[in-house]
């Protein structure tokens, strides 16, 4: 090897000390060089406990999250972050450190609010095609938050709403027709098809529920449709103005943990990533 050469890997092993030199020296006795490739090992996880406090607290009981919140707040004010479109938050504790100066953002707390099985229920059903079974089945089991409603609102009984359902049935006719013109002659099938309503079939669903747990019970309207392209009757329900209902879930939520929390922590609307 050329003499030149010798001194040039001389010149860069010289750099990568310094440099690896300084690094030790920034970061104190916590790392250790390793002679394969000069690694970096971090030692933490030798020492009898941690340099700081890190962790992901996750729950959906409101009140656990407001509890653990107010509790680690004391040092320095967290910022949270109210989700926009779902009642879910994140809170971090240590996205600025006590001096002010920006931290690493790696404890927090998060919490998503389940539905609850009724509303869970309620959005599975919407807008599926069902048969007069699956209609009154989910009808029975859900008794005790449904209301019927007629044509003109009034109220239906249960028993003769589903009752109607059961007896709901399809009624089908051909007709047929021929014409004869001077350059032409056509002939065509005419089928209309109608569904055979009694009087008790219900026109809407009233439903009651609480939507997530821990916020206000509110009613869903449903509309009752009828399919008549099937050989047996199919029904939907559709909620009526549901993005309208679940914006407005959201801002109850909202304004429920700015008063739970009650200056414990920085809250603002959106999303954050670290």
């Amino acid at each position: 090897m050329e003499k030149e050469s010798i001194k040039e890997l001389l010149d860069i092993g010289a750099q990568r000390a310094g440099a690896f030199s300084e690094a030790l020296n920034t970061v104190g006795d916590d790392l250790v060089a390793l002679p394969k490739d000069y690694s970096l090992i971090d030692l933490e996880r030798y020492r009898d406990g941690r340099r700081r406090f890190r962790g992901a607290f996750t729950t959906s009981a409101l009140a656990d999250f407001v509890a653990y919140v107010k509790r680690n707040s004391a040092k320095v004010k967290p910022q949270g972050f109210i989700s926009p479109d779902d009642p879910a938050a994140t809170v971090y504790f240590n996205l600025y450190n006590d001096d002010g100066a920006v931290g690493h953002a790696d404890w927090t707390a998060s919490l998503a609010l389940e539905k609850t099985a009724a509303y869970a229920a309620l959005l599975h059903i919407q807008g599926r095609a069902l048969t007069q079974r699956q209609l009154t089945d989910w009808i029975e089991d859900w008794q005790a938050n449904v209301v019927a409603l007629a044509d003109d609102d009034t109220p239906i009984t249960l028993p003769r709403a589903v009752a109607a359902i059961s007896k709901l049935d399809i009624k089908s006719t051909k007709q047929s027709g021929h014409a004869d013109g001077h350059f032409a002659a056509s002939k065509s099938t005419l089928e209309e098809v109608e569904a055979k309503l009694t009087e008790s079939m219900p026109h809407k669903l009233l439903f009651e529920c609480e939507p997530f747990h821990g916020l206000r019970a509110r009613t869903f309207e449903l509309r009752v449709a009828i399919l008549t392209n099937h050989d047996e009757p199919r029904l939907t329900l559709r909620i009526l103005s549901l993005e309208a209902v679940q914006e407005d879930i959201t801002r109850e939520f909202k304004a429920l943990l700015l008063n739970e929390l009650d200056g414990a922590a920085d809250l603002s609307i959106g999303a954050f990533n670290p």
